[in-house]
């Protein structure tokens, strides 16, 4: 597992979770605002400057998880999969 974090301000993704493959491969999961799936896809190491604070995070201790609002960087991460055509737009 790469990360798995809540998004709180994005109207149609509630979480979003990572789990890196052989050859760089990463798949990423959406789940909808109900915590049904809704969009997965594979991404390669394009991606891997958006994901790096989402993974650094998750291996964070939780005292100090609880002390970084992580949906900063969740954001940008979700716009660029939806430039890239990964996931449906806002």
């Amino acid at each position: 597992m790469v990360f798995d974090v809540r998004v709180d301000d994005d109207p149609q993704v509630q979480r979003i979770a990572a789990i890196r493959y052989r050859g760089e491969q990463t798949g990423v999961v959406a789940l909808d605002r109900q915590g049904l799936l809704t969009h997965y896809c594979m991404v390669n190491d394009t991606f891997s400057d958006l994901m790096a604070p989402l993974e650094n995070w998750t291996s964070m201790p939780l005292s100090t998880q609880a002390k970084i609002d992580i949906t900063v960087h969740a954001g940008p991460f979700l716009a660029a999969l939806r430039n890239a055509g990964h996931l449906l737009g806002s």
